[in-house]
């Protein structure tokens, strides 16, 4: 990695390895994603969605284990999803993410007390959810003693091929693009937007946009989701357990359907509700994705789950939600930092 990357804090690093990728490929060898999406209830639906998730920094120096790990940050992630309607001709939809992370008193002594913000806006076409154009901004609090700041900018302008970074004063151009383009920003959705099931793998062509502008050119990688053989029960904040449609649930609604029954039959049905069955904290069952680079620099793997059954909210049911988000940055062979990012409230009626 070269010097300007290295010079970068811990949180823009990891930062730039989780969300500042560019995937793009004029031939994919991806899996199809699937209709309907499932952030819609059903082919064609305009979607919203709202998921906030809290994030935690552990100084991880001394081991990754929870007992060994020391938290030095906290803050906000959201996602806005906002889907069009998908027509023949193609619609469009936007992704805005925002996220501040604050650093406490066992922090470093360079990062105490000061916040980092990231923000993007990624517009993509709803029938291939490739990109059309993004914007995104780092900011980084000044550490005492630095030169320089390298907070950045980048806009990419998709259909022209064409992007351009902000960095310590100077405006980079990069050109070169590939016909079609997946921004990263994307990552997670395109992940779930594939035929996610146990064992299953999705192949997808990246590119550290970042690094890119630092290598002066285009670079392509490739990226593997990979999905656990088994669902992991995950430990959750019981608060998720109304929102989670259980087997239960959806057998008693198949009966009424078949049976007309009334819907008061059906909710007898509904196990997500009877704390007396629930162990604390609640399980959730998740799919568990591995999604790894195949070039070191670009970082070590991410975990993502996302819920096995269906979330409802007001009436719209969603499907593999990603609940919790981790990633380790290394320094070399050892553990620095973990991050988390863990689903803290969920919204899918626009306001």
């Amino acid at each position: 990695m070269n010097s300007i990357v290295k010079k970068l804090t811990a949180t823009l690093s990891a930062l730039a390895a989780a969300t500042a990728l560019v995937a793009c490929s004029s031939d994919p060898t991806m899996s199809a994603f699937q209709n309907p999406r499932p952030w819609q209830t059903s082919e064609g639906d305009v979607a919203y969605e709202k998921l906030d998730y809290t994030v935690a920094l552990y100084d991880a120096k001394k081991g990754t284990s929870e007992e060994k790990r020391v938290k030095i940050a906290d803050g906000t992630l959201s996602y806005t999803l906002d889907y069009g309607t998908q027509t023949a001709l193609g619609g469009e939809a936007s992704l805005e993410m925002n996220m501040s992370v604050t650093y406490n008193d066992s922090a470093p002594s360079k990062d105490k007390g000061l916040t980092d913000t990231m923000t993007s806006l990624t517009r993509f076409r709803t029938e291939s959810l490739e990109a059309i154009g993004m914007d995104k901004s780092v900011t980084l609090a000044v550490r005492e003693g630095e030169k320089k700041n390298n907070s950045y900018k980048i806009a990419a302008d998709y259909a022209k091929g064409k992007a351009t970074l902000e960095m310590n004063g100077n405006t980079k151009t990069l050109k070169g693009f590939a016909e079609k383009c997946w921004d990263n920003e994307l990552m997670y959705y395109l992940a779930r937007a594939t035929n996610i099931k146990k064992s299953s793998s999705t192949l997808f062509h990246m590119s550290n946009l970042f690094d890119c502008f630092q290598k002066g050119e285009y670079e392509e990688l490739t990226m593997v989701a990979v999905a656990k053989s088994k669902l992991t029960q995950l430990e959750f904040d019981p608060w998720i357990k109304d929102y989670v449609i259980t087997k239960e649930q959806e057998a008693a609604e198949k009966e009424e359907e078949k049976n007309k029954v009334t819907a008061a039959t059906a909710q007898e049905g509904d196990g997500a509700g009877d704390g007396e069955e629930q162990e604390e904290p609640y399980k959730l069952p998740c799919f568990c994705v591995e999604i790894a680079m195949n070039v070191d620099e670009s970082g070590p793997s991410q975990f993502v789950y996302y819920s096995e059954r269906p979330i409802e909210d007001g009436g719209l049911r969603h499907k593999k939600v990603p609940v919790k988000m981790s990633y380790t940055l290394y320094n070399g062979s050892k553990a620095e930092v973990v991050y988390e990012y863990t689903l803290s409230s969920l919204s899918f009626v626009r306001p």
